[in-house]
């Protein structure tokens, strides 16, 4: 019996001692198979030379600008001689451009990721210059851009000088309530800022009034709904519709 427990022990011992190895031996090989990964990495980085280079994510920002900025500065350059803080910093000399993000993949490519301004209208100030409107309410000049589609006009001349920021912000977020809520067949043609809150004009020069941002979808509902019913039933088309009003459309 005891010669039998002492033959089992022994057993036991040897398979112990070869999971034992076997996991060692394992652990040495990833070991050896990690730093053979970062050496080549390491390598690839030093040596790698940039044989293409992509742009993802701009909305209508001209290609050329970019690549006249940075690409002379990427392409005389091995990966790891590439200053990305100086690159970003020259992308982001662009006013319509938030964010840049640099991704770069086998073999010899870098991709530059932008995160662009959302333009929402053009602004005319008393001298007739011209102002993009961006969604986070900046008043930036206008560039010769191609956006796709007509924007509406904001008149900057009505715009308090004392509060211009925090008014031309209001805007910005009226703006981006009309674009997710705006009708295919009425669009805005100008739109300001008055005593009465933030007005536009539709058509042949209805006026409507908003006035405050409070339940701004609600008041977008009730003039779809009035216009709907004003065109199909072939009526005079108002001076003005004021929409500041609780439930109710008034019209003159």
């Amino acid at each position: 019996m005891q010669q039998n427990n002492i033959d089992e022990n022994i057993i036991t011992s040897k398979s112990s001692n070869n999971r034992r190895f076997t996991t060692l031996l394992f652990t040495i090989i990833g070991i050896i198979i990690l730093s053979g990964i970062i050496v080549y990495t390491n390598y690839w980085q030093n040596n790698l030379e940039i044989k293409e280079i992509k742009i993802v994510g701009n909305k209508y920002i001209p290609k050329t600008e970019i690549q006249n900025r940075v690409y002379r500065y990427i392409l005389a350059n091995k990966l790891s001689s590439i200053n990305f803080k100086f690159i970003e910093e020259l992308i982001l000399q662009n006013e319509f451009i938030r964010k840049v993000n640099f991704i770069t993949t086998y073999p010899g490519e870098i991709v530059i990721s932008l995160d662009v301004k959302n333009i929402l209208a053009i602004g005319k100030s008393e001298n007739n210059d011209q102002f993009y409107i961006t969604e986070d309410g900046e008043v930036v000049p206008r560039q010769n851009y191609s956006l796709g589609f007509a924007l509406p006009k904001v008149d900057l001349t009505k715009i308090s000088k004392i509060n211009f920021e925090h008014e031309i912000k209001e805007i910005a977020i009226f703006l981006k309530t009309y674009y997710i809520d705006k009708s295919e067949k009425i669009k805005a043609t100008a739109i300001w800022k008055s005593s009465e809150g933030i007005c536009f004009s539709v058509l042949n020069g209805i006026i409507v009034k908003v006035g405050s941002l409070n339940d701004l979808n609600f008041k977008f509902h009730k003039f779809q709904v009035y216009m709907n019913a004003l065109m199909k039933a072939n009526e005079l088309y108002p001076n003005y519709i004021d929409l500041r009003w609780s439930n109710q459309v008034v019209v003159n």
